[in-house]
């Protein structure tokens, strides 16, 4: 695997309860568990065990249920539950982006609005066209 390459399903089949075991690309796999996610209405088709059990790995490398994917999860979701980490770790080239990124959306909120009608300040700011 390459450092712009990053880990894909390669096999998920159903456990018990709302278990699935799923193995990746680079070697990681286990058990993990998706019950805390069943408060959340799409996830209730799970409810249905025999839906449950039609998991797969779709052709996009999402995390699939149904003949037809009538449910996915994206795969890194399920890989970041899986090994702990997070959006950084399995993305390191996001790194510096996102910072920079929440600055510029920051910034366009807090003086974005300056200038507006109503507003007591200067013309609006030029931040991405704005």
């Amino acid at each position: 695997m390459n450092q712009l390459e990053h880990p894909v399903p390669e096999r998920v089949e159903a456990r018990s309860g709302y278990t699935i075991f799923i193995e990746f690309s680079d070697g990681k796999s286990g058990e993990v568990d998706l019950s805390d996610w069943l408060d959340k209405p799409v996830f209730r088709k799970w409810l249905n065990r025999e839906f449950f059990t039609t998991v797969h790995v779709d052709e996009r490398n999402a995390i699939a249920w149904g003949e037809d994917g009538e449910l996915d999860v994206c795969a890194d979701t399920i890989y970041m539950k899986l090994t702990g980490t997070n959006v950084e770790d399995l993305f390191p080239r996001l790194q510096g982006f996102m910072d920079e990124y929440a600055w510029v959306v920051s910034h366009r909120r807090s003086n974005c609005l300056d200038g507006l009608p109503g507003s007591q300040s200067s013309p609006p700011c030029q931040v991405w066209g704005a």
